[in-house]
This record gives C-alpha cells, sequence and structure tokens, in this order.
C-alpha cells in the first residue's frame, strides 16, 4: 500500500462524491475567517438574511492585520496596533463574530469579543443568563487550558464532539445517535493521530 501525503488524507476524508468528469464533491467541515477578507462575506450574509449554519465550524481568527513585534518580558504581544486600518479591519472582525454569534445564540472562542460581551437577543431569559455566563468565562480561561491544545489526541477528542453535538442541537440527528458517533469517531481519530 502506498502511503498518503496529507492532502491526499485530508481530500480522502472529505470527498462525498466523485461526481461525472473527474470532479468531485468535497464537504468542508471547517471555514477559518480573517479580517481582511470576510468583511465581505458577512456583508451578504446581513444582506440576504441569513446566518451561520453549524457556528462552531466556522473559525475567526485576526492574523493578518495583527503586530508581530513588541513582546513582553513573558513573550505575549501586547499593545495598540498603530496602523488605523489593520486596526478597523481587527474591530470589524470582532464586530461581526459578536453579531453574528447573538444571532446563533453561539459562544464565541474569541477572547477579544467574550472580553466585551455578546448580546443574545433571539434567546429566552435563562438561556441569555447561561450563554452570558459561558462567554464571559471564555475570556478568562486559565493558562493551562491553552497548554491542552498541544495534545496529541486533541483534536482527536474535540473535533468529533463538536461535530456530532453541533449535529445535534440543530436537529440533524439524535442524542443517541450523536453520542454512538462522538464514540466511532474518536475511536478512529485516535487510529488516524497513532500512524
Amino acid at each position: 500500500m502506498t502511503a498518503l501525503t496529507l492532502y491526499e488524507k485530508l481530500w480522502n476524508a472529505h470527498a462525498v462524491a466523485e461526481l461525472p468528469g473527474g470532479e468531485t464533491l468535497l464537504y468542508i467541515d471547517r471555514q477559518i475567517l480573517h479580517e481582511v477578507s470576510s468583511p465581505q462575506a458577512f456583508v451578504a450574509m446581513r444582506d440576504s438574511g441569513r446566518t451561520l449554519r453549524r457556528p462552531a465550524t466556522h473559525i475567526a481568527v485576526a492574523d493578518h492585520a495583527v503586530p508581530t513585534r513588541s513582546p513582553r518580558a513573558d513573550g505575549i504581544r501586547h499593545g495598540t496596533i498603530e496602523d488605523a486600518q489593520a486596526a478597523a479591519q481587527i474591530a470589524e472582525l470582532e464586530a461581526n463574530v459578536a453579531e453574528f454569534a447573538s444571532r446563533t445564540n453561539n459562544i464565541p472562542a474569541h477572547a477579544g469579543v467574550a472580553k466585551k460581551g455578546v448580546n443574545y437577543p433571539s434567546a429566552g431569559a435563562t438561556a441569555q443568563a447561561a450563554l452570558s455566563v459561558f462567554t464571559s468565562g471564555t475570556a478568562t480561561l486559565a493558562p493551562a487550558a491553552y497548554a491542552l491544545q498541544g495534545y496529541k489526541y486533541n483534536r482527536a477528542f474535540m473535533l468529533p464532539t463538536v461535530t456530532r453535538v453541533t449535529q445535534a442541537i440543530v436537529g440533524e440527528i439524535s442524542v443517541d445517535e450523536a453520542v454512538t458517533k462522538i464514540g466511532t469517531d474518536m475511536a478512529e481519530a485516535v487510529k488516524q493521530a497513532e500512524k
């Protein structure tokens, strides 16, 4: 058996169907947004009245306009973004993340958005209170929580859980199906991580 490249493994894991003419229908299970070109997509969604489907699969990262100089003594970067255009792009990304998190009752994983708080107008009073508690906690995660991101099996446990729980929340599958599929998905992901 010929070893597969990372690209081939990713492609094969996401291929839904081989279409006539040599095309492949792919399932996109993650979308990474950044501050430079995502504003147009948010405007289009806003103008058409659409919200995010499966919000937990959209990851917003300000990675183009964030300065990489002036670290503190502890290595953490800080300070004001001096470039006005870069600062505006990051502020717009944060505003869009907050708006669409509130529309979908999603807890943002973005510390800057969490610190500012998110308004959840479509949620009932009890749900608003719970979402607010979880959102405020995002901004105060202990440094140890970030250290776990390097754990070899982190993605093997996290991704199936996020995917299947989200599917159960939006009604695509039942809770029982989600629990069963999480176990199966995790076992397969651990096997892949051990290769």
